[in-house]
């Protein structure tokens, strides 16, 4: 059980990472992506 905890956890890092990438890209500050994320800053 803890396997799948941890590939959930990476599958969540990886889309957060692949959404912060592409707001960026588009010029989104970091704070505005981070409160579209759902990241506390």
């Amino acid at each position: 059980m803890q396997t799948k905890q941890k590939a959930r956890s990476e599958r969540f890092k990886r889309k957060v990472l692949a959404r912060w990438r592409w707001l960026a890209a588009r010029g989104v500050g970091i704070e505005k992506a981070a409160r579209e994320i759902g990241v506390v800053v």
